[in-house]
């Protein structure tokens, strides 16, 4: 499918201290290679899944959808990693 996947419609969410508007998108009607930039919440026939601020799900070629930090969350996520004490350097 070509282009940004549209919403079907938009959900408060209460999030960092605010009300504001989510997109939710159906799951089944994104196709290979569709980006959604969270916050934004998927609707699926079995469940539902949220993607938070600060991360993206892309849909690969097989359908599945690919979870990814942005940068700067990236950075925040492996930062906290290396302070873990379970880590090894």
């Amino acid at each position: 499918r070509e282009g940004d996947p549209a919403p079907l419609s938009h959900t408060p969410v209460f999030e960092r201290g605010q009300w504001s508007q989510i997109p939710v998108f159906e799951r089944d009607s994104l196709g290979a290679g569709q980006s959604i930039a969270g916050p934004a919440i998927l609707i699926e026939p079995n469940g539902t899944i949220v993607i938070e601020r600060g991360w993206d799900g892309t849909i690969d070629r097989l359908g599945n959808l690919i979870m990814s930090a942005k940068p700067s969350r990236a950075r925040r996520i492996r930062d906290a990693d290396a302070n873990w004490p379970g880590v090894l350097s």
